[in-house]
Order: structure tokens, then C-alpha cells, then sequence
């Protein structure tokens, strides 16, 4: 392939975007609450993309300890994977 092609993928809306998290990671409401929290906030750095969220949930699922997610949720904020989302959608 020599060429770049670009493929546009819909956000999910939050509470759908959540839905797939929990899916994908295996959590569910009765899980410990420090974990939903920061399920949650790992959703909202994937920015609502489906491809992101069930990356990074499934990589997760099986972990039950906040300290692991908690690695996963700062990795995603050091490298800004998503921030180009940002800027398309409000810049």
C-alpha cells in the first residue's frame, strides 16, 4: 500500500461508550467503585472512539486492581493518542 486512506469512524455518545467498556473490561456495577471511576475516566480519554475503548478494555480485562488501570488511564493521558480527535471535532 503506498497511499494513506482515510476511514471515518462515528463516536459513540457517552453512555454507549461506556457500555462498551464495561463489555469489553468485564466490569460490572457491582464492581469496586475506585474502579468504575476510573473505567470512567478511561473512557472519556478514548475520546468515545469504539476502537480505542475495546483496545484498551479488553487489555484490561482480568485485572481487578485499581493500580493497574490506574497505569493504563495515565499512559493514555502521557501520549495524547486521542488529541487529534479534539482538534478535528472543536478546533
Amino acid at each position: 500500500m503506498d497511499h494513506d486512506q482515510i476511514i471515518e469512524v462515528d463516536l459513540l455518545s457517552k453512555e454507549d461508550a461506556w457500555t462498551m467498556f464495561e463489555r469489553y473490561s468485564g466490569i460490572t456495577n457491582s464492581s469496586p467503585n475506585d474502579l468504575i471511576d476510573c473505567g470512567q475516566s478511561i473512557v472519556k480519554e478514548c475520546k468515545q472512539l469504539p476502537i480505542a475503548i475495546a483496545v484498551t478494555a479488553s487489555n484490561l480485562k482480568g485485572q481487578h486492581k485499581v493500580y493497574e488501570w490506574k497505569v493504563t488511564l495515565e499512559s493514555l493521558k502521557k501520549i495524547g493518542v486521542m488529541h487529534r480527535v479534539d482538534d478535528a471535532m472543536f478546533g
